[in-house]
């Protein structure tokens, strides 16, 4: 039960709700039902449950401007649609849903089992280390939208899939996973996480290296750093794209897969990875 929904079944007021998650003058939308929002409002935005743990779904429509942090709780669902504009972060916690079909943001957060989709939209990051930072075994799918100025980062046991987009900023796995299938990634970077890459035709220089590492699909080595080109699955050109490979980091080259349902591709990256340790060991 979140803190919200412990205040309204004890009959506090909203302020006081607002106040002990953080934002006292959020604007809260807890119904239990369906609401469009299209308005302007300086302060943030929060959706959870209702009393009755009900979700809520809020669309957020063209011409809607909220102006501080927006939060989803609970299993409640965020819909935010092209010409909306979001001035600070949206965070999604619990087993919520974020749906970006496009807009304007700032930054995208997800933890504790959030979900997020995002088809379209652009992120401009201000000044953050991250456009969109997943943790706590959240998951998400990119399929659109521009992230050109700072990476998109998968912590904490969470899954990331990309299908499309402009990730300019590159994808990072940091004890967390990372598949890509398409969409122009400027970089991928693995730490204690795998970032597996789905196509065809890929060739990986390392630094300092003459002669190719890897010409056909596997395992680029940990503590190595160069690029890659190839073509994706959806048919994305890579052209020394930079990766990096750090402790007990992961970057898998696998064949493109055909029709995948979205989060099964991780499973792939995966069981390869364990089969390359299998056969170090021996």
């Amino acid at each position: 039960m979140t803190i919200r929904t412990l205040c309204a079944r004890l009959g506090f007021g909203l302020a006081v709700a607002g106040a002990m998650t953080g934002n006292a003058s959020a604007l809260v939308f807890d119904s239990g039902t369906t609401e469009n929002f299209s308005d302007t409002v300086p302060e943030g935005i929060q959706v959870y449950d209702s009393p009755a743990a009900v979700p809520t779904t809020l669309n957020v429509l063209a011409g809607a401007s909220v102006g501080s942090t927006t939060l989803v709780h609970d299993f409640s669902v965020l819909n935010a649609f092209p010409g909306a504009t979001f001035g600070d972060t949206v965070r999604g916690f619990d087993q919520s849903d974020v749906n970006l079909h496009g807009g304007t943001f700032r930054t995208l957060d997800l933890a504790n089992g959030a979900h997020g989709t995002i088809l379209g939209g652009t992120f401009t990051c201000g000044g953050s280390a991250r456009c969109v930072g997943l943790f706590d075994s959240s998951t998400a799918t990119i399929a659109g939208g521009d992230f050109a100025t700072a990476p998109v980062f998968a912590f904490d046991s969470s899954r990331l899939a990309v299908t499309g987009g402009s990730l300019g900023g590159g994808v990072v796995a940091d004890h967390g996973e990372a598949a890509i299938h398409g969409g122009d990634v400027g970089s991928v970077q693995a730490t204690n996480g795998v970032v597996t890459l789905f196509g065809s035709s890929f060739v990986v220089h390392e630094d300092g290296v003459a002669d190719p590492i890897l010409t056909t699909y596997g395992v680029i080595p940990e503590f190595t750093h160069g690029t890659i080109s190839g073509t994706l699955g959806d048919g994305t050109v890579l052209t020394d794209m930079p990766y990096q490979v750090g402790n007990n980091g992961n970057i898998v080259i696998a064949a493109a897969v055909p029709e995948p349902s979205t989060l099964a591709f991780l499973a792939a990256g995966a069981g390869l990875v364990a089969g390359v340790a299998r056969r170090r060991r021996h």
